[in-house]
């Protein structure tokens, strides 16, 4: 009875798929192939006329920056800063210059950051301001050229500069771009009705403002924040429809040309006409799909079906190779480094001895110097022991253990980091409980636990935040809290921070693997870590050590 019930299913689904291909198949594979190679062609005419206009204006927009740079470069080189400083000279000089570049004013200012001679319409506001601090400043004073983006600045007016160093950073010649004429150079590349160019820097922040008044990136334009070659033309589904957007990178890869274009809008015509086929061919088609209805819904399934299965047996598939990707790059790691190793700890081993045969008083920094040699041979065995850990994941090696003070081992910790907090300008504090007893770990493992939560913490802050450490015990776990005021994780990137690869920093910054790492070396240990979060207010990654050792 089951063979016959089967044998009729496959024959009523043989004879409504015979069916539907004589009666449907021809006419919407027509139809589709039709559509389909209309707006191709279409698409692609439309995105090589887009091509062709973003590159010429990026060569303009690439020109004119160029051109104000040499206009300054030029005079900088020409008359030097004793003459440009003087006032009369300035102004002459800044006459000539309006018929040829686009200048709103222009500045000579000193190593110090304050002006000697300016000449435009913000006189009262910027001469007596002092610019040694502002990052333009900075920038020139490091590249020798600097062009920036827009910005307020003192005159809370949005304009850019271009600014010059003389060779030894002794003076710097500034000049403000008129970015009226600089916004018409974009505008010229509108495209249609609903067209619109703007130029963003390369973290999204606009540097013209757009045709519609657009201040921002919508989420789905920040996709579009991506370094390529040439120009790039890609579909965009926005809030307000499909548009084509075709982007270029313009002043040395810091800002990107954007050009958007409806595409929809001058495919009204044919889509109406699709929507009239499309419902001529569902109505004649409801009758034949009707008795299908069952099968098709038994076939849905069955393919649902397989398909889970296969997509459960890829992810196990892709989790080995991601474990055995990891076990190689460890192994190969460890073993690259620790030639490099074995040469420094040689040469620093023959310069002890080299030392030692000297007399010490006939040498001034004696003590300085047997101190750095036994400060890079203690180096040299803390990274042989990071060397062993790589080693320990690959092989699965054990590490060595000590009795160590967590106290002393965060303070070592800090160490490490002090310059990098201050650089950031975030604040530390600590609160170690100085009763905490020492206890058996691998102190390397531990110490790297610690420095992959402080850089993430640091990274997370930013600038000028703050960082807490505390310690406490009670009478079976050491607990050590890393605090910050970090932007904080939402719930759905929390559950995933321990997941080998993940990351939410930018391509090149991280790998994913530091805190994946740090909870395997905690949870070898027998501990845990426990982390709370809430965005706008920050992190704390509490981690838990047994003080008693525990095998695992």
């Amino acid at each position: 009875m089951k063979k016959k019930q089967e044998y009729y299913r496959k024959l009523k689904r043989n004879l409504i798929s015979i069916t539907l291909a004589v009666a449907l198949v021809p006419l919407v594979v027509i139809s589709w192939t039709a559509s389909r190679n209309y707006q191709k062609y279409y698409k692609e005419n439309i995105s090589s006329g887009m091509m062709r206009m973003v590159e010429n204006r990026k060569d303009v927009i690439n020109f004119f920056l160029e051109e104000q740079r040499s206009f300054l470069s030029i005079i900088a080189n020409l008359y030097g800063f004793h003459y440009l400083k003087e006032q009369a000279n300035l102004t002459s000089i800044f006459s000539t210059l309006q018929k040829k570049a686009a200048l709103v004013d222009i500045g000579v200012l000193g190593w110090n950051g304050k002006h000697s001679a300016y000449v435009g319409p913000y006189r009262e506001i910027v001469f007596d301001k002092n610019y040694r601090d502002e990052d333009w400043f900075k920038q020139v004073m490091v590249k020798g050229v600097y062009i920036s983006d827009v910005f307020l600045g003192y005159r809370n007016i949005p304009h850019f500069i271009v600014a010059i160093a003389d060779p030894q950073r002794n003076w710097v010649l500034r000049a403000t771009i008129d970015s009226e004429l600089f916004d018409a150079l974009v505008k010229s590349a509108y495209i249609g009705e609903k067209g619109d160019a703007f130029i963003v820097n390369n973290k999204g922040v606009l540097q013209t403002v757009g045709r519609f008044n657009t201040h921002q990136l919508s989420p789905d334009e920040r996709r579009l924040l991506f370094f390529h070659q040439g120009t790039n033309v890609e579909e965009i589904d926005t809030k307000e429809g499909k548009y084509l957007y075709a982007t270029s990178w313009v002043k040395d890869n810091e800002w990107i040309l954007v050009v958007k274009f409806d595409s929809r809008s001058e495919l009204a015509p044919f889509f109406k006409a699709r929507r009239i086929e499309t419902i001529i061919i569902l109505l004649c088609s409801m009758i034949i799909i009707g008795t299908a209805v069952v099968t098709v819904n038994f076939l849905v399934n069955k393919i649902e079906k397989a398909d889970r299965l296969k997509a459960e047996y890829d992810e196990q598939l892709v989790h080995t190779e991601k474990i055995a990707a990891i076990g190689r790059l460890a192994a190969g790691v460890a073993h690259e480094v620790n030639n490099p190793l074995a040469v420094i700890n040689e040469k620093a081993g023959w310069m002890q001895d080299l030392l030692q045969e000297e007399e010490r008083s006939s040498i001034k920094n004696y003590d300085e110097f047997e101190d750095a040699i036994r400060k890079i041979k203690n180096h040299v065995d803390r990274a042989r022991k990071v060397t062993h850990r790589l080693l320990g994941f690959s092989r699965r090696v054990e590490g060595e253990k000590e009795i160590v003070s967590i106290n002393d081992l965060l303070k070592e910790t800090i160490s490490f980091l002090e310059k990098e907090l201050l650089y950031h300008k975030i604040e530390l504090f600590t609160e170690l409980d100085t009763y905490l007893p020492a206890i058996s770990i691998n102190s390397s493992e531990v110490q790297q636990v610690f420095l992959n939560i402080l850089n993430n913490s640091i990274d997370a802050i930013g600038a000028g935040g703050s960082i807490r450490i505390s310690t406490a015990s009670d009478s079976e776990n050491i607990m050590v809290s890393f605090c910050d005021t970090g932007e904080g994780m939402p719930e759905e990137i929390l559950n995933k921070i321990f997941d080998p690869f993940f990351t939410t920093k930018k391509v090149g910054k991280g790998t994913g693997l530091g805190l994946s790492v740090s909870y395997n070396i905690i949870k070898k240990l027998g501990g845990d870590i426990k982390v709370l979060s809430k965005v706008g207010e920050g992190t704390t990654f509490t981690i838990i050590l047994p003080k008693t050792s525990k095998k695992t």
